[in-house]
């Protein structure tokens, strides 16, 4: 017997050796990316004269929005918040990948059931009662680590999915914002366009009357018919982008579009400046970005699930157990003759598996692979996100000081117009003219003011941020509160 026993041994090693045989093989190495030491332009645009006067934000709720001062846009983000269906989305597949890590997490531990049967038969040997009760257990003993790595596999997962729904934070409320100023500078816009209108159809009027007194040729009358029919194009595109603005705003705060929501945008008689970015270095970037934190965050998953697959060809070793008893009689179930057990330990070693195993560790570690070059790949895209949303940050910075001046001398002019045509110098239809160039102006100066927001909030993107964790943090608790009570109601109607 103990010849047998030894014999037995030895052949269970040399499954063990041969199944182990190359499964561990040394990862295969990837160049990490140098990261500059600072961006190219960040100390050029946080230093320039754009950002002069601009409060500076909180640091403990990084409320980035809240830095342009306006309430109705406040109120906007919070319904954001609430109700974007985007949103809910994302923290239900935080919930399921939380449930999936609860169900790997559980393979972890020990199994146990219970079961009991009783009946009654009708034999040649007569009528029997036949009751059974007993409670079974059995664990797999984790001991290359499979069940661990599969638990901490789904864990990062969990993570990564917990900084994709941070990323969709980031994205929408950086669209909204977006959607917000484009609907506040249209409705401006709107407002210029009406007066360029009116400025037009003055100078066409002149100019009738001019060329009934002969004062002005024919070609002075269809170039002021010209010029009133341009200014009234305008107008309907533009109320078409302040609608196109309301609708968007409405379906991302979760509300049906309709008539009215361009109202969102009225109200307002300038655009203001964006809030200033705090200076960012270049390596600070993956904490920062949600986005980056979750790439990474599946390239540790998928080095784990390397570790499961190399963790299935090793042999497995489990424990099982049974207790109960069985009887003629309920009441006799449990009495010391009638007690059943069972206690088996249990060796299983894969043979021949037509090289599934092998592969899977192949397959396993391509996909880490794949995650770690990819990550490399969004570190790149990232990295140059915020390369341009400097470099549109700085165009934006020269360009509005330009506008401004633009306006400025077109105001001015139109000043010296009126003074000159008061004085009986010039005449009404260049006062008219200049009013034009004015409008002209003034609309460029939005149009540039509205760029440099946008710019911003490309940087704001690129940048990342932290802002949303409370709100995270507080909708998953409320989430676990809502599923223990649900929990509890289902029980409680069992019971009744």
């Amino acid at each position: 017997m103990a010849r047998l026993f030894n014999t037995y041994t030895i052949a269970l090693l040399l499954l063990f050796l041969v199944t182990a045989c190359g499964s561990n093989r040394p990862r295969p190495d990837s160049a990490s990316i140098e990261v500059p030491e600072s961006f190219s332009a960040d100390g050029e645009i946080m230093g320039s004269a754009a950002f002069s006067g601009l409060s500076v934000l909180s640091k403990e709720t990084g409320e980035w929005w809240r830095g342009f001062g306006d309430p109705r846009l406040n109120e906007l983000m919070d319904q954001l918040f609430e109700g974007n269906l985007n949103i809910a989305m994302a923290y239900e597949r935080l919930n399921k990948a939380r449930a999936l890590m609860f169900i790997e997490n559980g393979a972890e531990g020990p199994n146990l059931t219970l079961g009991a049967n009783g009946g009654r038969s009708r034999t040649v040997a007569g009528t029997a009662d036949t009751y059974r009760a007993s409670a079974a257990a059995s664990y797999e003993i984790d001991l290359w680590g499979r069940f661990a790595a599969k638990s901490k596999a789904t864990r990062k997962e969990m993570e990564a999915t917990a900084g994709d729904l941070k990323a969709i934070y980031i994205t929408l409320s950086a669209e909204l914002v977006e959607l917000y100023y484009l609907g506040v500078e249209r409705s401006l816009q709107h407002g210029v366009a009406t007066r360029m209108v009116e400025v037009a159809g003055e100078k066409l009027s002149l100019s009738e009357q001019r060329y009934r007194e002969g004062l002005v040729s024919a070609r002075e009358l269809y170039v002021a018919r010209e010029g009133l029919a341009t200014a009234k194009a305008r107008r309907p595109s533009i109320e078409s982008e302040i609608a196109g603005a309301g609708h968007s705003v409405s379906v991302l705060t979760g509300r049906v579009p309709k008539a009215g929501a361009s109202n969102l945008f009225t109200g307002s008689n300038h655009l203001p400046l964006p809030p200033r970015i705090p200076v960012l270095l270049p390596s600070q970037l993956v904490n920062r970005r949600p986005d980056l934190s979750a790439s990474l965050l599946r390239v540790e998953s998928n080095d784990h699930r390397v570790a499961v697959a190399i963790a299935d060809r090793f042999p497995s070793f489990s424990l099982t157990g049974e207790y109960g008893g069985a009887s003629s009689s309920l009441s006799s179930l449990l009495d010391s003759p009638n007690i059943l057990w069972n206690l088996l330990v249990q060796a299983t070693a894969p043979v021949l598996d037509g090289g599934r195993r092998r592969a899977e560790v192949k397959r396993t570690e391509a996909l880490f692979n794949e995650s770690l070059l990819q990550y490399r790949q969004n570190l790149l895209v990232a990295l140059k996100e915020v390369e341009d949303a400097l470099n549109t940050n700085r165009a934006a910075i020269v360009g509005l000081p330009l506008s401004v001046a633009k306006r400025e001398a077109a105001d001015g002019a139109l000043n010296v117009t009126v003074q000159r045509y008061r004085n009986g110098v010039g005449d009404y239809m260049d006062v008219l003219t200049e009013r034009q160039r004015l409008y002209e102006a003034q609309s460029g100066e939005l149009s540039a003011e509205r760029a440099l927001i946008s710019a911003r909030l490309s940087l704001i993107r690129s940048l990342g941020g932290d802002f949303m964790e409370a709100a995270v943090q507080k909708r998953v608790d409320e989430n676990r509160s809502a599923a223990t009570r649900m929990r509890e109601t289902f029980q409680i109607e069992e019971i009744n």
